[in-house]
């Protein structure tokens, strides 16, 4: 299940949605990201992997969001930590078919100016074409002040939507 709002924030269009994850899939991260990574090799790969294995109580709610959007629209995700070359070979590489030198600059210049990270979600087609940006947010977290000035820049600066999504927990 899921439901969304628009807003208007600073003259951007912003959408907030809130998909809801069982009990039982949540106590089953981090056991279950190999398998998830078989399933959806477009979105996961052994990084990632590795991440929920150094890192065991995070990463349940932006694999959860990237797997909805991709099983809802197709748009698939390069999860977190997209912009660090040295770091996600990979995600670095990925990054740089979907957006040219002066837009990854741009990206870059943005987060730094606003003083946060990239959102948790860079979304984009099967064509390699941006299509927008997701922060995702599980139980208990919020948008902090730079994130809330980050993504109506981003929507501006880009021409795509970016999005919050909430990920709720609920019993099964």
């Amino acid at each position: 299940r899921s439901r969304s709002t628009r807003y208007t924030d600073a003259g951007v269009v912003m959408i907030e949605s809130t998909i809801y994850a069982t009990k039982e899939q949540r106590a089953a991260w981090p056991r279950q990201a190999a398998r998830l990574v078989r399933q959806f090799p477009r979105l996961f790969d052994a990084d990632d992997l590795r991440l929920t294995r150094t890192q065991p109580r995070n990463h349940f709610s932006e694999w959860f969001a990237a797997i909805h959007l991709f099983a809802g629209t197709g748009v698939r995700s390069l999860v977190q930590k997209y912009v660090f070359d040295d770091a996600h070979p990979r995600k670095a590489e990925a990054l740089r078919a979907i957006l040219d030198l002066d837009e990854c600059k741009r990206l870059r210049a943005l987060c730094d100016r606003n003083g946060c990270q990239p959102p948790d979600l860079l979304l984009f087609d099967a064509r390699m074409k941006l299509a927008g940006f997701a922060e995702v947010k599980g139980p208990g977290d919020r948008l902090k002040p730079a994130q809330k000035r980050l993504l109506p820049a981003l929507e501006r600066g880009f021409g795509v939507p970016v999005q919050v999504i909430h990920v709720r927990i609920v019993a099964g």
